[in-house]
């Protein structure tokens, strides 16, 4: 069986596992998946993290977060170009037809929308005290 294949169908019994508990859960509809990567996955996405003190992130100032970082954009004001190739690409993975695919199917919500500009997304960095109030960006 291909690794994509193989993906989608641990995508599928992640949904069909989770979903009523995304459904039902309180106050807020919200999971949490316990090892959605594996170890080496955690490790690998681990590594392209920026530190917390690495010049990569900015700090918005607007009503919706407090104390919380985003990474800066990049050349042509374009957040990717700021990335590294590799995160670039985890990111394309967490922007795909797949993923969201397995968004809508665990959420019930239909026509997600991805971010491929990452204008407010990609990674994002908040320690305690923080806060991100419910909104839409666009």
């Amino acid at each position: 069986m291909s690794t994509e294949l193989a993906t989608c169908n641990r995508l599928k019994e992640i949904s069909s596992a989770y979903r009523e508990k995304y459904l039902k859960s309180y106050p807020f509809k919200h999971i949490i998946i316990d090892n959605f990567f594996d170890k080496d996955g955690f490790e690998y996405l681990h590594s392209l993290f920026p530190g917390a003190k690495s010049n990569a992130w900015k700090m918005p100032s607007n009503v919706h977060t407090v104390n919380k970082r985003v990474i800066k954009r990049g050349y042509y004001d374009i957040k990717e170009q700021s990335l590294s190739v590799e995160a670039r690409n985890a990111l394309r993975y967490l922007n795909s037809a797949t993923f969201i695919d397995f968004l809508e199917k665990t959420t019930l919500i239909k026509g997600l929308c991805p971010d491929p500009y990452l204008f407010e997304a990609g990674f994002h960095l908040s320690t305690s005290g923080s806060k991100l109030d419910i909104h839409a960006d666009y």
